[in-house]
């Protein structure tokens, strides 16, 4: 699983890594959104590499030892260049979503890859840039979820699609 989200603000973007990481995603990438905050970028938890910690608390709640890598760039744009053309792909938007995610499922996808806009949602340029990568809109249901339960919610419902999880064995 490989999650692309808007840059939000620190707070948010400490549950997002803790949370995804947690589930078991392999990639995060972080994008600087047409309709997110400038202010964003310039926090500490990027600069300092504090976000790494995160990574490690969630890694670690889950008893895992796949610690995600992280990428932050510039644009959405940038971010879809870093995706490989393989896989379901899917972005969350709950204005102009076909459908449900998993209504669609590909049966023969092994990775996904789960786009989630910023705080304030898609621009119209973004949306026609997912549909060019070739994603489908679908929602989470009704209501508008915050940025780190739509990661969480979206991660894992695509994992379990994928058949990602299996029957946990015995140790030793």
């Amino acid at each position: 699983l490989s999650v692309r989200s808007g840059l939000p603000r620190r707070q948010t973007a400490k549950k997002v890594l803790h949370d995804v990481a947690g589930v078991g995603a392999a990639r995060l990438i972080f994008f600087e959104a047409d309709k997110g905050d400038a202010g964003y970028v310039a926090s500490s938890l990027w600069k300092d590499g504090e976000y790494r910690e995160h990574l490690r608390k969630g890694t670690g709640q889950a008893c895992s030892t796949l610690v995600p890598t992280v990428d932050r760039v510039a644009s959405l744009a940038e971010a879809l260049a870093l995706v490989s053309g393989d896989g379901w792909k899917v972005a969350l938007d709950p204005y102009e979503a076909t459908g449900a995610l998993g209504e669609s499922a590909p049966a023969s996808a092994s990775a996904g890859i789960l786009a989630v806009g910023p705080e304030r949602g898609w621009s119209d340029k973004e949306r026609a840039l997912l549909r060019a990568q070739g994603f489908r809109m679908q929602h989470l249901g009704d209501r508008i979820l915050r940025v780190e339960a739509a990661c969480l919610v979206g991660g894992a419902l695509l994992l379990a699609h994928l058949r990602a999880w299996q029957a946990h064995r015995a140790l030793g």
